[in-house]
């Protein structure tokens, strides 16, 4: 993948994000077109490949990169890379997943491990010599990060790893790991963690990308008590999960906890039965609520959710890998689904959804692979998309875009 594009359009991204402004006008239709500025490694960066994007209690982005860490503060960029023999230094050039906890340090997973930075002395701190750490369990990647009520960190890993970090002791501790008991991880693939209103951890699991591994549904950890239970998907329930690979999470405003899996899968949850509500197509009522429907895709995909989101003015957003993106709105009760057509150029460029974000002014930026990517103002209902142009110079310099 040329990746150029990738950091490039995302750091263009983020210097709006942090200082841009723009009038949210609900009636306006007409479609504003921005240009888009190119960053490349002759800007500061250190590698035209990005993981990962957050942003920091001071309003710093911070991205995961192929060749080190990044903070950007709107002009210019900071490059964190490994520096031999300085043990306060990176201790891995390819962080993959980041995640800001409540006092605002940074956590940086990778394939090998945790580091931490700390405001505080400006450095990072390397968890490899930690016993307890991930980094020592043979866990695999560093898949997602959580925090709960009390402050601690909650871990997934690529090898089924579930691990708690307690900052007073600075111990890790892994959970769900007894063979004995049918509730563990042992065989999963931990990919996306949610604490929820009543600290519960929600764990989703499986491959996505695999067709071969089935995954291990979602389970529910109960932080207050100990307790845990596993949703599968069941064939002769249609209230159970629509396949067993989680891909996403959400809680909205009002408590309710979504799930994205393959298989096009939306649902929500129904505490009070412990059931799923399946959101699916309903051809005699267009304006039902679902996920875009996709197919098989590049690499072996499922058609998994990547993406659930509720905005500011309580709207959701569904996309869907291979399929696109749903917008619907509650109060109007209407369902408007965005996908590729080769004769709207304001169309998405590509059904491959992969990256979402809500900035601070409510514009919705959408990431695609491939397909470049798309900044939209939900009330104007239009795309302005952002692609690989080799005879313009400003344009994105490839069209895959992850965050």
């Amino acid at each position: 993948m040329d990746s150029k594009g990738s950091s490039s359009c995302i750091v263009f991204v983020l210097s709006i994000l942090l200082f841009g402004s723009w009038s949210y006008a609900q009636e306006d239709r007409i479609t504003p077109r921005f240009k888009f500025e190119r960053f490349s490694t002759k800007d500061g960066l250190p590698s035209s490949t990005i993981q990962d994007i957050v942003q920091d209690h001071e309003g710093y982005i911070w991205l995961a990169s192929e060749d080190g860490l990044v903070r950007y503060d709107g002009y210019q960029f900071l490059n964190y890379r490994n520096i031999p023999g300085d043990t306060t230094s990176l201790s891995r050039n390819q962080p993959e997943k980041l995640f800001v906890d409540f006092a605002g340090d940074i956590w940086i997973g990778s394939k090998s491990g945790i580091n931490r930075y700390s405001q505080e002395c400006a450095c990072f701190i390397r968890y490899s010599s930690n016993e307890s750490a991930p980094d020592n369990h043979q866990a695999g990647q560093i898949n997602a990060f959580a925090e709960d009520r009390d402050n601690n960190l909650w871990i997934g890993t690529q090898e089924g790893g579930l691990f708690r970090y307690e900052r007073k002791s600075d111990q890790f501790t892994r959970f769900l790991d007894d063979p004995n008991d049918p509730i563990n991880l042992l065989e999963d693939e931990v990919r996306v963690l949610l604490v929820d209103r009543n600290n519960h951890l929600w764990i989703g699991t499986g491959e996505t990308f695999d067709a071969s591994i089935s995954g291990g549904g979602l389970i529910r950890f109960d932080l207050n008590t100990g307790t845990s239970k596993r949703f599968m998907h069941d064939p002769a329930n249609p209230n159970s999960l629509i396949d067993n690979r989680i891909s996403a999470l959400m809680e909205d405003r009002e408590g309710k906890l979504w799930i994205g899996s393959c298989q096009s899968g939306l649902h929500y949850y129904e505490p009070e039965k412990e059931e799923f509500i399946r959101m699916m197509p309903d051809p005699a009522n267009p304006n039902t609520f679902y996920a875009p429907q996709g197919e098989m895709g590049l690499w072996s995909s499922c058609p998994h959710v990547k993406f659930i989101h509720q905005d500011r003015n309580g709207a959701y957003w569904v996309g869907t890998y291979n399929a696109g993106i749903n917008h619907f709105d509650p109060i109007s009760n209407k369902l408007t689904h965005y996908d590729h057509d080769p004769a709207d150029p304001s169309s998405l460029a590509s059904n491959q959804v992969w990256s979402f974000l809500q900035d601070r002014q409510d514009r919705l930026w959408i990431g695609n692979l491939p397909g470049g990517l798309h900044k939209m103002d939900p009330s104007l209902h239009k795309f302005n998309i952002y692609i690989h142009d080799v005879e313009d110079n400003t344009s994105l310099s490839s069209n895959h875009v992850m965050g």
